[in-house]
């Protein structure tokens, strides 16, 4: 992998289906659009990353070569319109410090990404790997 650079691979955020997100944006007259477009999760084809904030940002990485198990759960709402809750657990963590995703889009999807990217992780050939970098590194 040397010479490589980091792939983002399926970029997620919080959905916007859910009752409470509504109440939120009604409550609020909209303002709550500013912090709940502002969480983010990325995966890339090395790490998984929690981006969050307008004016200070939050970012956690978890390398894939940490990840120790990925739970999934979503609510017959939540499975009507696409969205669900993931629980990451990565090697050393607590059960209180696993990364909480609530109410994420395209939550089942995300989550086989995520084994995915865990089974490729180090694989020259996982996806977005250009083969124009396999050229530079033999230059």
């Amino acid at each position: 992998m040397t010479g490589t650079s980091e792939v983002e691979i399926m970029r997620v955020h919080e959905s916007g289906r859910t009752i409470g997100f509504w109440g939120k944006m009604i409550f609020t007259l909209g303002l709550y659009t500013i912090p709940w477009r502002s969480r983010s999760w990325i995966l890339t084809d090395r790490r998984l990353i929690r981006h969050s904030g307008v004016i200070n940002i939050q970012e956690r990485s978890i390398p894939l070569k940490n990840i120790q198990n990925v739970d999934y759960n979503a609510s017959l709402i939540g499975r009507m319109f696409n969205y669900g809750n993931l629980r990451v657990e990565s090697a050393g963590d607590s059960d209180d410090d696993a990364e909480q995703m609530v109410n994420v889009g395209q939550a089942g999807e995300f989550r086989e990404r995520i084994f995915q990217a865990m089974e490729n992780y180090g694989s020259d050939d996982y996806p977005g790997r250009r083969p124009e970098h396999a050229a530079q590194g033999r230059r």
